[in-house]
């Protein structure tokens, strides 16, 4: 499993790479001895989820992520919309995570 993450500080939990990241974007993916970090995860998606509101209209967000692939980039933009801030940027008005359109940025 590979999840981009943003790091302000180095894991806690779990054996600790001597080499993980302090600050900054980086990979984190599990091995067979464990979980292991390496370099910052180039590819940038924008991600645009369909929004409704009560009233009836419509409209998108869109998130900028870096990911690997696109699903991951999917995946992390739709933890992104599961946030407060999120919620209050599209006055909170729904968001279709399953009609997500993806393509590179």
């Amino acid at each position: 499993m590979i999840s981009a993450t943003a790091v302000t500080a180095a894991p806690v939990s779990g054996p600790v790479d001597s080499a993980a990241p302090s600050v900054g974007l980086f990979a984190r993916y599990r091995t067979g001895e464990g979980e292991a970090w390496r370099t910052p995860v180039d590819q940038c998606w924008s991600v645009t989820m369909p929004t409704l509101t009560c009233d009836g209209r419509m409209g998108t967000q869109t998130f900028a992520v870096h990911a690997d692939t696109a699903d991951q980039a999917i995946a992390l933009a739709a933890d992104r919309a599961r946030t407060d801030a999120a919620a209050r940027r599209r006055r909170l008005a729904t968001v279709n995570v399953r009609a997500a359109t993806v393509s590179r940025a």
